[in-house]
């Protein structure tokens, strides 16, 4: 998925800005000198401030967030498609842990009205299922401690 995400990169961005936390590119700083980074903490609701915010080519945004858990809201992704539609940039949305909001957040963008018309739209998936494993294989060895 790394490879695949930084050769998306590579043939969308020339001299555009991207807006997100991107990860393996903080060593292509030099390649990537107009990345901008909006950071998501407590005290902005982990949320971008958007307004404050030039034009993008490609939004990177993971929700809920890994490892806050934090969920976007109704009102904070419809934000993010408006912002997306009058920029013409592209979304890279991660929901892989999507089925694990419990409130009434959307577990996914196309929950917003006018999401499906941001052009190019991303999903990103990981096997959720392995999560499950992984924890249950962990609780299973903590157990084995005890006994």
């Amino acid at each position: 998925m790394r490879t695949t995400m930084y050769y998306f990169v590579q043939a969308y961005v020339d001299s555009g800005v991207i807006l997100g936390q991107t990860g393996q590119f903080d060593k292509d700083v030099e390649k990537y000198g107009n990345i901008e980074y909006m950071r998501c903490n407590p005290e902005n609701g982990f949320f971008p401030d958007l307004s404050s915010t030039s034009k993008t080519n490609v939004i990177f945004f993971c929700s809920p967030n890994n490892p806050t858990g934090a969920a976007a809201t109704i009102e904070q992704l419809t934000q993010l498609v408006q912002f997306a539609k009058k920029n013409g940039s592209i979304i890279v949305y991660d929901s892989a842990y999507g089925m694990y909001i419990a409130d009434d957040s959307p577990k996914s963008i196309y929950e917003i009205p006018g999401a499906k018309e941001v052009s190019n739209l991303f999903f990103i998936f990981v096997r959720t299922r392995l999560a499950d494993s992984l924890i249950l294989w962990q609780f299973w060895t903590f157990l084995l401690h005890f006994v």
